[in-house]
C-alpha cells in the first residue's frame, strides 16, 4: 500500500532520529505522517481498534463502474484485484467508514477484496469472490474471512456449507484446506445432539483427507480433519496416532490437536497426563485435553486417580491463569 521503498526510508529517519532515546506510538505515527498522511491514519486504526478491521466492498456498474471500498471503522489500506481486460489489475486505497472508491475501466465481473492475501483486514461478505482466479494465498484468506464472517453474523450457515460442499469436493489440497478451516469454525456452534449428523456430513467430504501425508499442506489438511472427524473408537491405536500427529504438528497447532485426546478411552487418561511431562509437549498445550477428561463423567474418576499426584507439579510448570479450566473441571 503504501510502496516498499518508501516505507522503509521512514522507518530509516524514524530510527535514526529517536536513536538512544525513548519514544512512544505516536513518534511513530508521525514519523509515517511525513511519508503518508493515509498510512499514519491507517497505523492510529490499528493501534486504537482491536482485532482485524471489517471492509464491505460493493461494485456499481450503473454509469461509471465503481468499486467501494468502506471500513465499518477508521482507515484501512486496502488492495483489490479485478479484471482489466488484460488479465488482472491490482489497486489500493485508503477506505474509511465514508470514503474509498476504485474506478475500473469497465465492470468487473469479480473482485478479490484482498489481493495476494496480504492485507490485515477482513471481508463482510467475501463469497462475491468465490469464483474469482484467487491464487492459493488467496483462497486461504477468502476462507478465513467466509469463517470469520459467519461467527459475525455476516455470512449464513448455508452459505458457509455450501462452501465447504464446493472446495472440498475439488480435492484440490489448498482448496481442502481452506474448507477444513471454515468447518473448524462451524464446529463449536455444533449442538451435542447434532454431532452425529455433522460428522456424517463432513465424512464424505474430508473422509480420505486424512490419510495424506505427503506435503506440509496436506498434514496441515489431515490434522484439521482428525479434530473434525471424531474416531469411532478412540482406543490405543487411535491414541498413537494423535500423538505421532502432534509431534508433526506445527507449534500453534498442537494444543487443537492434543485437545481431542480428551475424547480418550478412561483408561488412556494416565497417558493423556503422561503427555504433560513428555517432550517436544509442554504442560500447557496438554491442560485442555485433561480439563475435558475431567468433565467427562465416565473418565474423570480414572482421570483423576492418575493426576491428583502429579497436580503439583503440573501446578509448578504453567502460568496461573493457564489453569482455570482445569481447576473448574477439577472442581465440577
Amino acid at each position: 500500500f503504501a510502496g516498499d521503498e518508501s516505507f522503509r526510508a521512514a522507518i530509516r529517519a524514524y530510527v535514526a532520529k529517536h536513536q538512544h532515546g525513548n519514544v512512544t506510538s505516536q513518534d511513530f505515527v508521525a514519523a509515517l505522517s511525513a511519508m503518508s498522511p493515509d498510512t499514519a491514519a491507517a497505523m492510529t486504526s490499528y493501534l486504537d481498534i482491536g482485532g482485524a478491521p471489517v471492509v464491505k466492498l460493493d461494485v456499481q456498474c450503473t454509469g461509471k463502474p465503481a468499486i467501494e471500498v468502506r471500513a465499518l471503522a477508521g482507515t484501512v489500506p486496502v488492495c483489490v484485484r479485478y479484471p482489466d481486460g488484460k488479465g488482472a489489475a491490482r489497486a489500493c486505497v485508503a477506505a474509511t467508514p465514508t470514503a474509498g472508491t476504485i474506478y475500473p475501466d469497465s465492470c468487473p465481473a469479480w473482485v478479490i477484496g484482498n489481493a495476494g492475501g496480504d492485507g490485515y483486514y477482513r471481508i463482510a461478505d467475501p463469497v462475491r469472490a468465490a469464483t474469482a482466479p484467487l491464487t492459493p494465498s488467496e483462497r486461504l484468506t477468502y476462507a478465513d474471512d467466509l469463517a470469520a464472517g459467519l461467527l459475525r453474523g455476516d455470512v449464513a450457515l448455508r452459505t458457509a456449507l455450501a462452501e465447504i460442499d464446493r472446495l472440498a469436493r475439488t480435492k484440490e489440497p489448498t482448496n481442502m484446506l481452506a474448507a477444513t478451516m471454515i468447518a473448524q469454525a462451524i464446529r463449536p456452534l455444533i449442538l451435542e445432539d447434532e454431532r452425529a449428523a455433522w460428522t456424517a456430513w463432513l465424512k464424505p467430504r474430508f473422509g480420505k483427507a486424512g490419510r495424506l501425508q505427503r506435503t506440509v499442506l496436506e498434514i496441515d489438511i489431515a490434522l484439521d480433519v482428525m479434530q473434525l472427524l471424531p474416531a469411532p473408537s478412540p482406543g490405543k491405536p487411535w491414541f498413537d496416532k494423535v500423538v505421532a500427529r502432534a509431534k508433526l504438528a506445527p507449534e500453534a497447532k498442537r494444543e487443537s490437536l492434543l485437545s481431542t485426546l480428551g475424547g480418550a478411552a478412561p483408561e488412556h487418561a494416565p497417558a493423556v497426563i503422561e503427555l504433560a511431562f513428555t517432550s517436544p509437549f509442554r504442560p500447557e498445550q496438554v491442560l485442555p485435553a485433561i480439563a475435558i477428561l475431567l468433565k467427562r463423567p465416565t473418565a474423570r474418576t480414572q482421570t483423576w486417580a492418575a493426576l491428583k499426584d502429579r497436580l503439583p507439579k503440573l501446578i509448578a510448570s504453567v502460568a496461573a491463569s493457564e489453569l482455570e479450566d482445569l481447576v473448574t473441571a477439577a472442581g465440577s
